[in-house]
């Protein structure tokens, strides 16, 4: 694995030095993730023997030093490619971001030209999780024609405890057609995966059934529901809020059967 950020699609690293039987780093990382890394530099046991961490392939080594398994980007699904915004996006995001019942979940309000430009500027510019905060957010683009269709973010809420929120929207014109099924899976493997997040937790429109719907597909449990807790337009928001934790994701594929053994008699 280079040490250097790879050219063409994006690369991200972070590493880290073996120093005096600690970790001395560029920048941050999960809690969850630093503790497993400090054990190993203590131990200074082979990547393979640190819990939670080399399983995941977050640990290489590289020129005396480790470094922390890049990001690589765009990420496919079936009929996806899921990567970082550009500008020529303006028009495909204007088309969805400034519907009312995408307003509701964006970080920025998008009601007039400039807000649109603003929005995107923000959107292009969250492609990596260091800390607390931090948001990842990937645009949907359709295999074949590349038409840009919604978007995905993930959001680090809290270290201490490995905690993330998941946001997204989609162009009405291209609902109900499997794409966000397709990008949330993606998205939801990558947050247990490769950032060892711990609980996922997603907030969406009490009255919107698709997005109901979908929760339950992914296998994500209803924690609560907050009954008109807050004024939208002059309407009452009612707002489920979803989570579902790293064990409980796809369980039956990370179960394995035994074979059964030959009887002693």
């Amino acid at each position: 694995m280079p040490c250097s950020r790879a050219g063409g699609t994006r690369n991200f690293t972070t590493r880290f030095c073996e120093m005096n039987g600690y970790l001395s780093g560029t920048s941050d990382v999960p809690a969850w993730q630093a503790t497993g890394l400090k054990r190993f530099a203590q131990s200074r046991r082979e990547p393979g023997r640190v819990p939670g961490i080399a399983e995941a392939g977050l640990l290489y080594p590289c020129g005396g030093s480790w470094i922390m398994s890049s990001l690589r980007l765009p990420i496919e699904t079936g009929h996806l490619v899921l990567r970082p915004f550009e500008r020529s996006d303006l028009d495909a995001v204007r088309r969805y971001h400034t519907l009312p019942s995408v307003q509701r979940y964006v970080e920025r309000p998008t009601r007039y030209e400039e807000d649109v430009a603003a929005a995107l500027a923000i959107m292009r510019s969250q492609v990596e999780l260091h800390r607390p905060g931090e948001t990842l957010t990937l645009a949907m683009v359709r295999k074949g024609d590349a038409v840009l269709v919604g978007h995905v973010s993930l959001k680090w809420s809290d270290a201490t405890a490995g905690q993330g929120e998941l946001r997204f929207a989609i162009d009405p014109a291209h609902s109900g057609k499997g794409y966000l099924t397709q990008a949330l899976t993606a998205l939801v493997d990558l947050a247990f995966d490769h950032f060892r997040i711990h609980r996922l937790m997603v907030r969406c429109d009490g009255r919107s059934h698709h997005s109901i719907k979908l929760m339950q597909k992914l296998g994500m449990r209803l924690e609560a529901h907050y009954r008109e807790h807050a004024l939208f337009q002059g309407e009452w928001d009612e707002e489920l809020h979803f989570a579902m934790l790293d064990r409980e994701w796809r369980p039956t594929a990370k179960v394995q059967e035994l074979p059964m053994r030959a009887r002693v008699a």
